[in-house]
Order: structure tokens, then C-alpha cells, then sequence
């Protein structure tokens, strides 16, 4: 299992597996890593919103879930979440 998970910085993760691929913050990508199925951005503080790296990773099939203050800033598939709240979000991305 930890074999599909990627540490890059900070809280920046991907999960690669099952046919997903899953980043929470990504920060410290670089321009070999994969596309991005999911995107999960947990707030607003540099170290786990940076536009360019999320713009980087998405393909038109990409899915996005923030909060509402950081939802608003996104293009594309993008579902606000508040405190508390779940959403359900079902990727299909580049290989689905």
C-alpha cells in the first residue's frame, strides 16, 4: 500500500493505484509526474494552493474539491466544500 503513495513537501501527497491518481495539495510536482484524476485542496495558505501546479496536473477529465473561498479561484470540475461538509466525487480522468 505505501508503495503508491508519493510524499513531495509539506502536506503534498499523490495516491497512485486501482486506476486513480489522487493529489492533496500538490506542491513540489514536477512536469514528469502524471495527471491528476482528483485534486483535493484542503485551504487557501501557499504551501497547499499553488495554481500553477494544479493547472499543470489537470487534464480536461480532472475533478476538484475545495473550499468554498478556494473554489471560486478554479477552472474547470470543481466542487466547494465548507468545514464538516463531504462531497462525493467520482473520477474518471485520462484513463476512464
Amino acid at each position: 500500500m505505501l508503495e503508491r503513495l508519493t510524499w513531495f513537501r509539506q502536506a503534498a501527497i499523490r495516491y497512485a493505484g486501482d486506476g486513480l491518481t489522487l493529489y492533496i495539495d500538490p506542491w513540489g510536482t514536477t512536469p514528469e509526474d502524471p495527471p491528476a484524476d482528483l485534486i483535493l485542496i484542503t485551504h487557501a495558505h501557499f504551501d497547499h494552493l499553488q495554481p500553477h501546479e494544479i493547472e499543470r496536473l489537470s487534464t480536461p477529465g480532472t475533478k476538484l474539491v475545495a473550499p468554498h473561498d478556494v473554489a471560486k479561484e478554479l477552472s474547470g470540475d470543481v466542487t466547494s466544500v465548507a468545514p464538516g461538509e463531504s462531497a462525493a466525487a467520482t473520477a474518471t480522468g485520462p484513463r476512464g
